[in-house]
């Protein structure tokens, strides 16, 4: 079968747990190419960004990739104070948080401002993701992590990416895989070789993480991300 993840180091368990079980799995640069390989279909299983998972048909699990404070991999960063900031720079490559910026500004979390694919003032922050969030995270005078952000805010734990299968037999296959979860200290050192951060670093950053979500968690998050998703109007007021 045909399983899809993105290349970023917090989804590298789960290659190495698809590996030793030896499913075939397909390893794309970012959360977006895996959005636009499910969507032209053929795929069994994919690790989907919140927003394509909230919409898709088909079988999502309780696992994948969240965390209950600090995340480190999603952050805006910015030169300047937030009372400053007149725009929000965006990550073209995730959905997934802009659509938790949009819940930050309308609880009052964050400052509301415009959210545009480009600043062009320096008065601005930027929203990186992933393993560059990682490497600017210490680069800049003002960062806000976006999950210690909505754990303060009172919304933890927070589900970034879910997984989800086509069939209830492909689920259930994943699903007994899953809970054999564990962190090797190989896989450690061979996360730290191969994205270019000290192995210190990459357990600290995956002890950070939750892959392991629950269902209602999974459910709550699914219907924010419906709700302040592209177009939609904010109607969700837990």
């Amino acid at each position: 079968m045909s399983i899809l993840l993105f290349d970023f180091l917090n989804a590298y368990p789960y290659q190495r747990l698809l590996a030793e079980a030896g499913y075939r799995f397909v390893v794309l640069a970012e959360p977006t190419a895996v959005v636009k390989a499910w969507t032209r279909g053929g795929v069994a299983a994919a690790l989907l960004p919140g927003p394509a998972a909230a919409e898709a048909s088909g079988y999502l699990m309780p696992w994948g990739i969240g965390s209950a404070g600090p995340v480190q991999s999603v952050l805006l960063v910015s030169g300047c104070p937030p009372t400053m900031w007149q725009v929000i720079e965006t990550d073209p490559r995730s959905r997934a948080s802009v659509v938790l910026l949009r819940w930050a500004m309308y609880k009052g979390l964050l400052p509301t401002r415009p959210l545009l694919s480009r600043a062009l003032t320096p008065y601005s922050a930027r929203l990186v993701i992933g393993d560059e969030a990682l490497r600017l995270r210490k680069a800049f005078p003002y960062v806000i992590d976006v999950g210690e952000l909505l754990q303060k805010g009172g919304y933890s734990p927070v589900v970034y990416a879910v997984w989800w299968a086509a069939s209830p037999k492909v689920r259930t296959r994943l699903l007994r895989l899953w809970h054999k979860r564990s962190f090797p200290t190989s896989w450690v050192h061979e996360a730290a070789t191969r994205y270019g951060f000290p192995p210190e670093a990459v357990l600290e950053y995956w002890r950070g993480l939750r892959y392991y979500l629950g269902h209602r968690s999974v459910a709550w998050w699914m219907r924010l991300y419906r709700c302040f998703g592209d177009g939609a109007s904010p109607t969700f007021a837990p």
